[in-house]
């Protein structure tokens, strides 16, 4: 029995060598370190993610729907959410005080209207007497 050679001295010539990942700087102009330029740029596509304020959504492509994930906040991040929610309890603060101030506005106008529909009143009673 003979044995077959394998073709150009190789055992499987249709199969290619992955090459590693070039370290050089980066070129795009949105001055990423390379861990970040690798993530939101690289050649790795099994992953799609999207970072909306605090919430991270994950792409599932097996089931093709959004993941929600937890996201780390780190400490200037987690100032930022303090601010926006001292900025929405104000906001709350200050519709609520605008209602209230509405409704005294209200109240106070329906008080006028009456004090000078009683003083029409006394006048017209007292022109007839």
């Amino acid at each position: 029995m003979s044995q077959q050679k394998p073709l150009m001295g190789k055992k499987n010539s249709f199969q290619f060598r992955r090459t590693k990942p070039r370290k050089a700087q980066s070129r795009s102009p949105f001055k990423f370190n390379a861990d970040q330029f690798n993530r939101e740029l690289g050649s790795k596509y099994e992953t799609v993610d999207v970072r909306i304020g605090n919430l991270r959504l994950k792409l599932d492509l097996t089931k093709g729907i959004w993941m929600p994930e937890a996201v780390e906040v780190n400490e200037s991040e987690s100032s930022l959410l303090d601010d926006d929610d001292e900025l929405y309890r104000k906001k709350n603060k200050l519709e609520a005080e605008n209602s209230l101030l509405s409704i005294k506005l209200d109240m106070l106008l329906e008080m006028l209207v009456q004090v000078i529909a009683e003083e029409n009143l006394d006048d017209e009673s007292s022109a007839t007497k």
